[in-house]
């Protein structure tokens, strides 16, 4: 059965709303639009206005997006020296204090019952932990640190790597700054250009009516009519900072698995409603009957979620 492939990607709908605007006004008073824009109220020119504001925000999240990806560059290369110290001096100690190496717990050290250190992935719970390992180091008398004849040898300077630590929070909250005003824009560009996108999708499935069997002709419009059989296939879905994102098309009895750093609550549906399942990082949930369409919430306003799904959507 023939259908409508429409892209979700923003630049591509705006070029195909300017195809379809370009279409209906080279047709003039004869356009076939021209019946369903009137019963449903539809003004192209004024969707164009919005489809240049809705531009406007799109292009502002770019740019801050840009600014806050340069940010969190410039904080993972202020924190390499010091999380590598800091790990560094952690083994150290822990062959120190081999016989009791729980002590290392004393120094901010997230040390399991094996013996395992278990570092955090969120960078400001590395930097806390650094935090407490310097406060244990400084509250020994000068010179009497278990860490003095280590620090000498591998020329670390304690108090460098301190600062280098504040300039990672910096550069950390600069970059989450950045992020949440480029989320702001584009949630304006969305509720913009959500009503653009409407009647795109009704002019779409009014032209698929009118031209039954010749749905070549939707090509005039910009529009892409796909009759090959749909083959699943792999996608990775982003859900920004404390955001929600809804799936469509998933496969039944395929899995969603959380690919991304931070925990995601899948709810049935568009909605946030009901009580969601919780899926850990690294952990998948199999898609049961009735789940085709799917809202993923961002529990993290610290790290970007991604899950990854087998979809029937391009």
């Amino acid at each position: 059965m023939p259908r409508l492939e429409i892209s979700d990607k923003f630049t591509d709908l705006v070029t195909l709303f300017n195809d379809i605007k370009k279409k209906h006004d080279d047709d003039g008073a004869g356009s076939p639009l021209t019946p369903f824009l009137v019963t449903n109220n539809i003004d192209l020119a004024a969707d164009k206005l919005n489809v240049i504001a809705a531009h406007a925000f799109y292009v502002d999240q770019l740019s801050l997006e840009k600014l806050s990806e340069g940010h969190t560059q410039q904080r993972n290369l202020f924190w390499a020296v010091p999380f590598k110290d800091m790990k560094d001096m952690f083994q150290f100690l822990k062959k120190l204090y081999k016989s009791n190496y729980m002590v290392l717990g004393e120094w901010g050290a997230p040390i399991l019952v094996s013996g395992r250190i278990n570092y955090p992935s969120n960078i400001l719970d590395q930097t806390a932990i650094f935090t407490l390992f310097k406060e244990k180091h400084d509250s020994f008398p000068a010179g009497t640190s278990p860490l003095e004849a280590f620090l000498t040898v591998n020329s670390i300077n304690l108090d460098d790597d301190d600062d280098l630590k504040d300039k990672t929070i910096q550069q950390h909250d600069y970059a989450q700054d950045k992020s949440r005003l480029a989320e702001e824009k584009t949630e304006k560009r969305n509720l913009t250009f959500d009503p653009v996108l409407e009647h795109i999708y009704g002019i779409g499935n009014y032209l698929m009516k009118l031209y039954p069997g010749n749905e070549k002709k939707l090509g005039e419009y910009g529009f892409t009519v796909d009759n090959s059989p749909r083959k699943p296939k792999n996608r990775i879905s982003k859900i920004m900072l404390g955001s929600s994102k809804t799936l469509n098309g998933l496969v039944i009895g395929s899995n969603l698995e959380n690919i991304g750093p931070v925990a995601v609550e899948l709810y049935r549906g568009k909605t946030e409603n009901g009580t969601p399942e919780v899926i850990q990082p690294g952990e998948s949930i199999g898609i049961p009957p009735k789940y085709g369409t799917v809202t993923i919430k961002n529990t993290s306003t610290l790290e970007i979620a991604k899950v990854n799904t087998i979809t029937l959507n391009s």
